[in-house]
């Protein structure tokens, strides 16, 4: 056979099985100790570099190590021996102090390797302890009287917002119309747009006390009178209505557009992509995963405009929460004492930006099949998880 002689531009496709003449030109059929990038082309695979001599740490072989990368410059490796004792030590192999509140913990290590999992978020690393049993603490939060959340989700013009409370013997409603967006001159057109506005919406049908529903920006209107035994307190275009003590009350909301613009949530909802991002404290939105997100979406956003360094983190993160299985609801069984507290902050402020970034990610680098079903289906128990129990909220 004649030889053939062609150019080939580069070598960066990796191995192919298939015969030559299916095969890229840029494949190869057997590829040894080289490294394969779109960016230096093909090179040959780097050897070990002794960094740093870390000293004696007995048993080193069973160890447990973890990395704790911050940036692509800035990561440490930390190492927790049978004795139970733990090292940290920078990209250069310099040892960092490390204070431990918590030694008797990791008392009884044989196998660290097996025996620990470790979760790194931020600038906070989580150490699980496979052989300690987990206790449930004694103190309970104080019990909360009967809540509810109504939320003005949507406004519009010419449309009909109503409130219904009933509390004992006591039915009290508030109902108005917001006015046409067509209207004869410029103050009552400007009235008029400030009237279709959530937040003035939900002001106005806070009107159980001694306030009545404006007339400048409502028609329509039935005013409530004021309600002995609850108050109602507003945060934005979310409605926090409490009893003042143990006697529970009844909500219903009604609107023109089949219930999608007005809605509450008392007790238990099925569904939390409705829930509110505004609620008084303790009442589910808190902050114990704030810095989580905020850290989180610092590398995050990068890989939605393409970076590929912080798409790497993305997956990185993520797949170690799963691993880990974070943020688990919690609660004695799955039919009592879910904690409301939970699973709302982690499907509002950790799960659902997880799940937007980790969409990005995807388009941007190679997510192993066996990785990306690890996470998939920590994200799929995650909302099927996410049937909360509102109010009286414990901490264990």
């Amino acid at each position: 056979m004649a030889l053939i002689s062609q150019s080939i531009p580069n070598l960066i496709n990796g191995v192919s099985q298939q015969p030559p003449s299916l095969r890229l030109a840029t494949q190869a059929e057997v590829q040894e100790n080289a490294l394969s990038s779109v960016v230096t082309g093909l090179s040959k695979r780097p050897s070990s570099e002794h960094i740093a001599d870390l000293g004696t740490i007995s048993n080193l072989d069973k160890a447990f190590i973890h990395t704790i990368r911050r940036d692509e410059n800035e990561f440490y490796s930390m190492v927790v021996d049978t004795a139970g004792t733990i090292r940290v030590f920078d990209k250069d192999g310099v040892s960092k102090t490390v204070t431990n509140n918590a030694a008797t913990y990791l008392n009884g290590l044989t196998n660290p390797s097996l025996e620990l999992a470790a979760v790194s978020i931020a600038d906070t690393t989580f150490i699980v302890n496979k052989n300690t049993t987990v206790a449930q603490g004694t103190a309970t939060s104080p019990t909360r009287n009967p809540e509810a959340l109504v939320y003005v989700r949507q406004a519009d013009y010419s449309s009909t917002y109503r409130l219904k409370v009933t509390i004992g013997t006591t039915t009290e409603t508030v109902e108005f119309a917001t006015k046409s967006s067509t209207q004869d001159t410029t103050t009552d057109t400007q009235n008029a747009e400030r009237g279709a506005s959530t937040d003035k919406i939900a002001e106005n049908l806070d009107t159980f006390s001694a306030s009545t529903v404006s007339t400048t920006f409502y028609t329509n209107i039935t005013n409530g009178s004021a309600i002995n035994g609850l108050t109602i307190t507003r945060y934005g275009s979310v409605l926090h209505i409490q009893s003042t003590n143990s006697t529970d009350f009844q909500v219903e909301v009604g609107d023109s557009h089949g219930g999608q613009h007005l809605l509450v949530f008392k007790d238990e909802t099925p569904d939390f992509k409705k829930l509110p991002v505004e609620a008084p404290v303790g009442y589910g939105l808190d902050d114990r995963f704030d810095n989580a997100l905020s850290k989180f979406e610092d590398f995050s956003f990068p890989c939605s405009g393409g970076n590929i360094e912080a798409c790497k983190n993305v997956k990185r993160v993520i797949l170690e929460w799963a691993k880990a299985n974070a943020a688990q609801r919690t609660g004695p069984s799955d039919g009592e004492g879910r904690h409301w507290n939970d699973t709302l902050t982690v499907n509002l402020y950790i799960a659902s930006p997880m799940m937007a970034a980790y969409s990005f990610a995807k388009q941007v680098i190679e997510i192993p099949e066996n990785e990306d079903k690890i996470i998939k289906d920590w994200f799929k128990k995650i909302v099927k998880n996410a049937f909360q129990k509102f109010g009286k909220p414990e901490s264990a």
